[in-house]
């Protein structure tokens, strides 16, 4: 099951997150869109998935959820560090953008 943060961070090569959300819900992913994702049963604080493997099974059968999304690997690195940093208190990026009505929604 992949859900979404109430709160998405979102990079400044990463686009349209309306569009980029809309694409998931229908199982499209985009080549040039990573994820960052929490898992509640994983030992790791969180994992950078690309678009087209967040819907392979392995993925599928886990309780994922997005909490930001960048357009290229690089990008996902910055912005888990400014996550990092906001969970620590220290730093509120500008570009964390509400989307409250994707907070309940289960897109696989």
């Amino acid at each position: 099951m992949l859900r979404f943060e109430e709160h998405l961070y979102i990079g400044d090569t990463a686009g349209s997150a309306e569009d980029i959300l809309r694409g998931l819900k229908k199982r499209l992913p985009r080549l040039d869109i990573f994820l960052l994702c929490t898992d509640r049963n994983s030992k790791n604080f969180m994992e950078i998935i690309h678009s087209s493997e967040i819907f392979k099974p392995m993925y599928t059968r886990r309780d994922l959820c997005v909490v930001g999304i960048a357009g290229s690997r690089e990008e996902a690195m910055d912005v888990l560090i400014k996550l990092a940093s906001a969970w620590a208190g220290e730093f509120q990026p500008p570009s964390a953008i509400p989307i409250p009505h994707l907070r309940k929604d289960k897109f696989l």
